[in-house]
């Protein structure tokens, strides 16, 4: 049974303070009488009795010590009342049938927890949290609980936690953890641990502070029940849920999954077989799902018993490999698309008018406005109606050009929107032009160009928009500059004096990492540069060559391998460039690399 006493505790029993500013008169009925620690406070409690507690910064390890207690702790709201310790120690023990609200808590220690709602066998567990704060910076986790424990936690956000379980774990017998903002730390590798009988997961925000972040949302084993993953926004994750060992009516269902992973990545949804001899299976239905770089969308294992997932009406977006294995005895799969979604950003991913994920989920599940399901977060039964914006498409971008005996041909990205129609092509003579319909050269409906118009006397500029059936245009491209007459023309007054390292990111680094690097009007141009990478004991480990560079700033992607594809271990490393062999060379910079 859910901790359904919870919500009452807020208004029951008498009610005990603890303030900076009170005299510290038992029992601390009032402001004037408050406690000045919150255990004081919490002591003079019986059960149903509501702690309230001040304003300011409490340096406190708190003992319920009450098989019973339920207590209502309630502070000024998570920007006014902080609890903290630095100690190796659970912040909150044998929290049990307790409610906490409006309280920010800050972990500091290199492990331990902030609320321990268990102890010992028969103790009741559950726990209510609503409207506070968790914050870790080292390896503290947010809720430890057990196989008794029902929690309720919303409206809450949990700051830079654990290493491992950074928000919730333990094997529960059930949690609803809906309406949170879960931004967990750079070392953080797991976000929710879920085990036990019921567990809703809903309405959050999940994001990891980097992208390519090599991290979990949810793992779930141990033959949860039920396990429910609804209606999430999940940020920069390497995966997203590792569902083993799950069954009776589990589903991961209408979340938004924006990995963009630069590490090898996780599949995003992992589904193990069922432990028993029923043919009930996982659903994954009605998510968005763009997760890059070699990546995987689903994994499906196999299983001894017969269908185990229903993998339909899904979006993947930049996924390698959708599903695996493609197996029809493991799974089955309907009305999965593979989609640019078209967001409206890159972190508001409501839909776009004319997107192809509207009304493309499950024609029997109808979204709140009575209409057949989008795909997507608020796209679901428990999406929301709003208003669909034709916005223009996305302005066209890595644009470059290549010259051959009298032509230049000019490449950029293709636009992918489902509205997409064509593109304006605008050239000058002049830098920093402005289109119009006097130097407007093209309109193609590729992203290659020719322009076989040239007169190699002069030295030509490019900008490039993209517009939809509708009409709209986006805005215009970074200016392209194809110089036929002088090196130095093509940078005007900015080209680089150095040839030099302008630096990396991310650093540290963990898979990857792109070198900026300048090149200088410094001799014969083009010329070939040399990127080279040693370790802290000055040998070479790699060497990258860059080709045909005249001056100006560029980027090169190091994956962190040797010279001969090998990957290096952790630790220090050095990167120079080197112009027209050993005869310009730059001072080093330093490169960490974290495995």
């Amino acid at each position: 049974m859910i901790f359904l006493a919870a919500f009452a505790l807020l208004a029951h029993g008498d009610y005990h303070y603890a303030s900076h500013e009170g005299s510290n008169e038992y029992p601390y009925t009032s402001w004037e009488t408050a406690a000045h620690m919150i255990q004081e406070a919490v002591d003079a409690s019986e059960p149903y009795d509501t702690v309230y507690i001040g304003s300011g910064e409490w340096y406190e390890i708190i003992d319920m010590d009450l098989a019973d207690s339920c207590v209502a702790i309630i502070g000024r709201g998570m920007d006014s009342t902080l609890i903290w310790t630095d100690r190796n120690e659970y912040m909150i023990l044998r929290a049990h049938k307790t409610s906490f609200k409006d309280i920010c808590f800050r972990h500091l220690g290199t492990y331990g927890a902030v609320i321990l709602a268990y102890y010992g066998p028969g103790w009741p567990q559950d726990v209510y949290v609503n409207r506070c704060k968790f914050e870790g910076y080292r390896n503290a986790l947010g809720i430890l609980g057990s196989y008794a424990a029902n929690h309720i936690i919303e409206n809450s956000i949990f700051d830079s936690l654990s290493a491992y379980d950074g928000a919730i774990a333990g094997p529960y017998a059930r949690v609803e953890f809906r309406n949170n903002i879960c931004n967990l730390g750079r070392l953080a590798g797991l976000c929710i641990y879920a085990g036990g009988q019921y567990f809703l997961v809903e309405n959050n925000y999940f994001q990891a502070p980097v992208r390519g972040f090599e991290g979990l949302i949810f793992h779930a084993e141990g033959l949860l029940d039920t396990l429910i993953v609804q209606n999430n926004i999940i940020k920069y994750f390497n995966g997203a849920a590792k569902m083993l060992r799950v069954s009776r009516g589990s589903k991961f269902a209408y979340n938004v999954l924006d990995s963009l992973s630069f590490t090898a990545p996780q599949p995003a949804v992992n589904i193990a077989y069922i432990e028993d001899d029923s043919l009930d299976f996982v659903e994954v239905i009605g998510n968005s799902i763009r997760h890059d770089d070699e990546s995987i969308g689903i994994r499906v294992y196999p299983g001894p018993f017969g269908v185990v997932a229903s993998v339909r009406y899904n979006n993947f977006w930049d996924v390698e490999t959708p599903i695996v294995p493609e197996y029809p005895d493991i799974y089955d799969s309907v009305g999965n698309t593979f989609n640019d979604p078209m967001y409206v950003g890159s972190f508001d991913f409501h839909l776009q008018m004319f997107s192809p994920l509207i009304d493309a989920g499950d024609p029997e599940i109808p979204d709140p406005d009575g209409s057949r399901s989008d795909i997507g977060v608020y796209g679901g039964p428990l999406g929301e109606v709003y208003d669909y914006q034709d916005l223009p498409p996305l302005i066209p971008d890595s644009i470059y050009a290549y010259v051959t005996s009298d032509t230049v041909t000019i490449n950029w990205h293709f636009n992918t929107e489902a509205d997409f129609n064509h593109y304006l092509l605008y050239r000058d003579t002049v830098t920093g032009f402005e289109p119009s319909i006097s130097n407007l050269i093209g309109e193609p409906d590729s992203s290659l160009y020719v322009d076989t118009d040239i007169d190699l006397n002069h030295n030509y500029y490019y900008r490039i928009a993209s517009v939809d059936d509708q009409n709209n245009v986006s805005d215009y491209s970074e200016e392209l500059a194809v110089i036929l007459t002088d090196v130095r023309g093509l940078w005007g007054d900015n080209v680089p004096l150095l040839t030099s390292i302008v630096g990396n990111y991310p650093n540290p680094f963990n898979s990857r990492t792109i070198i900026r690097y300048n090149v200088g009007n410094i001799g014969p141009i083009p010329v070939d540069i040399s990127i080279i990478i040693y370790d802290v004991l000055g040998r070479e480990v790699k060497e990258i060559v860059e080709k045909e560079r005249y001056p100006g700033e560029y980027e090169v992607t190091w994956d962190g391998r040797d010279n001969g594809g090998s990957e290096l271990t952790s630790g220090v490393y050095f990167v120079k460039i080197v112009q027209w062999e050993d005869k310009i060379e730059s001072r080093p910079r330093k490169i960490m690399l974290l495995k």
